[in-house]
Formats: C-alpha cells, structure tokens, sequence
C-alpha cells in the first residue's frame, strides 16, 4: 500500500501556501499510484496470452506424441508379431532337426551293425581256423612229446649198427661154409632145425647135424682169429641190443619210423604255429576278447535296432550319407532361423524401447499441460481476461488525465511567481522523489512477493508435488523398462546356454561315441561324460554319475587312455594322423583291468601309432612292437 503524504508536511519553511497550488498539488497526488496500477495491468495483460499460447503449444505436442506412441505401439505389435511368427519357424526347424538326428542315429547303428557284423563273420572264421590249427599244434606237440627217441638217439644206434654190420662180415669171413646137397632135406635137422633154404650157410660156431636114422655131425669151424671175431661179433650186438632195450623198441628199423613220426610231428608243429600266427599275430586270446566285443556290439545294437532286416553294405552307407546331409542341412537352417529371429528379437526390443520413450514423453507432455492449464486456471480464478482488459484500459485513461492534469498545472506554473514556485517546486519535487522512492521500493516488494506468491502459490507446493510424482512415474516406466530388458536378456542368455550346450552334446557325439567300444572293454556298463571344454566330467553308471576327480586314480587313468584313442579315432576318419604318446600312463590299475588296457592298446595299434615311455617295461611284454632303451642310445656329445 502507497501512502501520500499532506501538503502541510512538505512545506516547512513557514511561508503561506498559495490556496490554489496546494488543492493543485493534492490533485495531482492521487494520480501518481494510477500509473503503478498501469503497469501492473500491462504486465498481467501481457503474460495472461504467453500462458494461453504455452497452453496451446503444450496441446498441440500431446496430439503429437499421442499419434508417435500410436505408432510406435502398432510397430511394436508388428515387432512382436513377427517375432513370434519367427519363433515358431524356429521351433519347427529344431523339431525337424530332431527327428533329422534320430534318423541319422537310426541309420548310423545301421551302418555300424553291418560293419561289425561283416567284421565279426571274418574274425570268427579266422578264430575257428586258428582254434583249430591250435588243437592241431596240441595234438603234434602231444606226439612229438609221447616219442622218446631223438636225433642223438638215432646216431648212435646207426653207429651200433654199423658196428655190428662190420663186425658180422668179419665173422663171416673166417667162418666154415658147408653146403647141404641132399635128396630129402626133411631127413636133415640143423642145429635142431631144418636145412637153410639156401642150402649153404656159414658156420661161426659148433654146428650140429643130425641124419635120421644114421646119426649126427658135428662141424667146428676153426678159421684164424675165429674166437675173438665172434667175441666182437657178440659184443656188437649186446650193445645194439641194449640200446634198443633202453630205448623200448625191438629193431632199428622201428627207431628209424618212430624218429620220422618226431620230425613230422615238430613240422606240423611248426606249420600250425604258422597258421595261428597268420591268423591271429596278438593269440588267440586277443582275436577271442576281439570276436567277443564285435559279438557284444552286435548284440547290442541288435537290442536297439530289434528285428530290422539288415540292408546291404553300400546300401548302408548310402542312407547313412544322406541322413547325415539331412541333420546337417536342418542344423543350417535352424542357425540361419536362429539368426533371424535374433534380428527380429532385436527389432522388438527397439520398438519396445522407443514405445516406452514416447510413453515417458507422452506423460511428461500430458503433466506440464495440466501444470500450464492449472496456471493458466489460477490466474484467470484470481482476475478474469476482461477484468484484465477492463484495468489496462481504466488505467490508460487515468494516465491521461494525469498528463492533462499535470500539463495545465505546468501552464499556471508558468504564469505565477517564478521564484516562490521554483521554491515550492524545489521542495515539492523533494518530497515528490521521496515519494516515488517510497513507491518504488513498494512495487519492488510488491514483485518480489509475487514472485514469491507465484512460487509458492501459482507453482506451490502442490504444482512441486505433482512435478515429483510425474518424475517418479517417469522412473518407474523406465525401472519397468529396464526390467523387461532385464528379462528379456535373461531369457536370451538362458536360450544360448541351452543352445551352446545342446551344440556341445552334437560335437562331442562322435568322441562320446569313438569312446564306448573302448571304454565296454575296460569298464563296461559305463558312459563318459564330457565337458563343454573337451575335458572329462564323470562316468555314468545306471542313474549315477561320479565326478572324475572322485574316480579311482586307476580308472581316470585309463578313462584318459580311452579318451585319447578316441580323439585319435576321430582325427584319423578327418584323415588326420596322429600318434598317440602315453608316459606311464597305466600305473595304478590292477591285473585285470591291466590286461583289458593292453588289449584295447593292442586293438587301436592296428589304426595309430603308439609311444609308450614306461620304467616298468614288464609289464608290456604282451604287446608286440619294437623296444628303444634310452640307456642303450648314444649319449650326445657334451658342450
């Protein structure tokens, strides 16, 4: 509030006041507040249009983002849509796969059951040759052993025989010949017995003759040296006739047949032991173990495979080339699929971010409306448009009759005393600034409580209120955002673990499946589990599995073994060779499992090349393979 001060007060030099210019004065003092209402009118004419444009702004923006987030829902649906539509193409890609897989399995056990079944027909023919050649080798060697005469044994009796050869000439040299000339020989007895056929003989010794009815002869040979030939004669055959003796045979000739039944009997000990190496270089025990796992596959894939008819070979092979082409083909296009839905899902989750921009903007544009409508609203509550319109006028005149006013009273000014009324105008123009420093500094506090006012009224506490709670929606929207980003990428990382793990389980298919012959050899009944890194996990057994590290050190021993043979395996089908390097690998298993590891040594022998670095080469003597002591190398010069 403005106050004006009396006449009196500002003239205090005790001069008499002219009448007419103190009622002249007092005039002009009510005139001075009209031109402070003057602008106060003007400014609030001038904002109430800058609130009403700001209001139309703010209405033609929200028509803006209420078409944008329209389109922007329409594009997130179309996203979604064609998300979806490339989801289930997805889905059915991996279910084609699938049963693209279990085709390719179906015609694989195929194709190995006609291999193994191929390959077990050859090895348990060769088995049955070389069991039978080993029977025959026992039967030789069982009458090579049964034959006590050896080749010494001939030699010595041939020299016997010699000697009594040479000694019987000599008796015969110095014997008596008598030659019989009879008609009736039967009337004859010689030595008891009848006359030689030949009708001679040599008399060696005392020869009696007998003649029937007439008498009996009696002939003594009496040639040089006759005694001690027939000594020798003697001696030669006591000795011949002691050997046969000790060696159980009555004649030469019978040691000459029992010495060739030895030597046939030790060539065909030595032609069957040839046969049975030729069929089976690692015995006959390995082409048994061999037969037996061929058997044991057979029957196992029998067991899957039921009572199917078993094609042809090339048959085989041509149908598992083609399930394979299949499955490979599928995988193609799951990924190309795969790869699209993830452009899609891509394409969604940026429709999805821009729906919740222009929503977020939507909102922000919706609240700063009512904020300018609610000011808007206020300021025409306090004083209408037209009460506005009315005060600027009512002020504008007021304003010109003071001009008018204080115009005439320049004229009577002019036409007084110069003097005493610049003395009044001088003290009046002094009381006149005091005053209007006075209104000044009221219209000062008055804009400063209303700006005050405006603050705390027009955007109050209220008007704050509601601008909190419009950022706190905005940052749930964006919290709930962020949230189904959130999900969305957990879902997306859930699908690639699932995704990375089933591609695993394909690559390692065919290890997981070079491994089971071997691992069916060493312990049967288990299964390998492999990790996403290549490296053993456990072993199946049943429904258990155990975790490597809580395996026997034995069994991750040959598990290891196993596992390299199998890698192997798979390289040398790619065409890869690679040798396999074991150092000691076997050093905690027992006899049997032991055993069992250098079979299946010996059986991937026949594919790859095997180093085996050992201090306990005892232990491998069954495997066959040339050995290098390092001790027996040549030792490189020293530096």
């Amino acid at each position: 509030m403005i106050e004006f001060l009396p006449t009196k007060d500002l003239y205090h030099f005790g001069s008499p006041q002219p009448p007419s210019l103190s009622s002249t004065l007092y005039t002009l003092y009510p005139a001075l507040p009209k031109s402070a209402l003057l602008k106060n009118a003007q400014g609030s004419q001038q904002q109430r249009p800058v609130l009403s444009n700001e209001v139309s702004r703010l209405e033609q923006r929200l028509i803006d983002c209420e078409k944008a987030d329209g389109a922007a829902e329409r594009d997130l649906k179309q996203r979604e849509t064609e998300l979806q539509a490339g989801i289930e193409k997805l889905d059915a890609a991996r279910s084609a796969v699938k049963v693209a897989t279990g085709h390719r399995v179906q015609t694989s056990r195929v194709l190995e059951l006609v291999k193994v079944s191929a390959s077990y027909a050859v090895v348990a023919q060769r088995l049955a040759d070389a069991t039978s050649a080993a029977d025959k080798e026992a039967e030789a060697r069982k009458i090579a052993a049964a034959i006590r005469v050896t080749a010494n044994d001939v030699k010595r009796l041939r020299k016997l025989e010699r000697s009594l050869f040479q000694a019987d000439a000599n008796l015969k040299a110095a014997a008596t010949r008598i030659d019989f000339e009879v008609a009736e020989p039967s009337k004859l007895a010689v030595n008891g017995g009848p006359v030689p056929v030949t009708r001679e003989m040599q008399a060696t010794d005392v020869v009696s003759i007998s003649i029937e009815a007439i008498g009996e002869i009696r002939v003594s040979p009496g040639g040089e040296g006759l005694d001690s030939r027939r000594q020798q004669h003697m001696a030669a055959q006591d000795a011949l006739t002691s050997a046969l003796a000790e060696l159980g045979v009555q004649s030469v000739q019978s040691v000459h047949e029992l010495d060739q039944n030895r030597r046939d009997a030790e060539s065909a000990i030595n032609t069957h032991k040839l046969v049975v190496h030729a069929l089976a270089p690692d015995g006959l025990d390995a082409l048994r173990r061999e037969a037996s796992t061929q058997e044991a596959q057979i029957q196992t894939l029998r067991g899957i495979l039921r009572d199917m008819e078993l094609p042809e070979l090339t048959s085989a092979t041509d149908a598992a080339a083609f399930s394979e082409g299949q499955e490979q083909h599928g995988r193609s296009e799951v990924e190309r699929l795969d790869a699209e839905a993830g452009e899609a899902r891509t394409r969604r989750d940026g429709a999805r971010t821009l729906m919740t921009a222009k929503e977020t903007e939507l909102r922000a544009t919706t609240e700063d409306l009512g904020r300018s409508r609610e000011a808007l609203a206020s300021a025409r509550a306090i004083k209408a448009d037209d009460a506005v319109s009315h005060e600027a006028a009512t002020a504008e005149v007021d304003e010109r009759a003071a001009q008018e006013a204080y115009t005439g009273l320049e004229a009577r000014y002019k036409s007084e005393d110069p003097e005493g009324i610049a003395l009044r105008v001088e003290t009046t123009s002094a009381a006149l600034t005091s005053l209007e420093e006075q209104i000044a500094e009221a219209e000062r506090s008055i804009n400063k409580l209303r700006i005050t006012l405006d603050v705390l009224g027009q955007k109050g506490l209220g008007e704050e209120c509601a601008a909190i709670e419009s950022d706190l929606n905005a940052i749930r929207i964006r919290s709930a955002a962020v949230e189904q980003e959130a999900n969305a990428v957990r879902v997306a990382y859930n699908m690639i673990v699932q995704v990375e793990k089933e591609a695993n389980t394909q690559f390692l298919l065919p290890v997981v499946r070079r491994v089971q012959p071997y691992l069916n050899r060493v312990l049967p009944g288990s299964q390998i589990q492999l990790g996403t890194d290549m490296t053993i996990e456990g072993l199946q057994r049943g429904t258990v599995t155990e975790p490597f590290d809580c395996l026997s050190v034995g069994a991750r021993e040959q598990l290891s073994m196993i596992t390299r043979i199998a890698f192997a395996d798979l390289l040398a089908d790619e065409g890869v060779d690679a040798p396999i390097i074991l150092d000691d690998a076997l050093v905690y298993a027992d006899d049997g499992r032991f055993a069992d590891a250098l079979a299946t040594l010996a059986f991937a022998a026949k594919r790859h090349q095997i180093i085996i670095l050992t201090c306990h080469e005892h232990r491998y003597f069954g495997l066959t393979g040339p050995v290098i002591r390092l001790e027996e190398q040549e030792q490189p010069a020293s530096l």
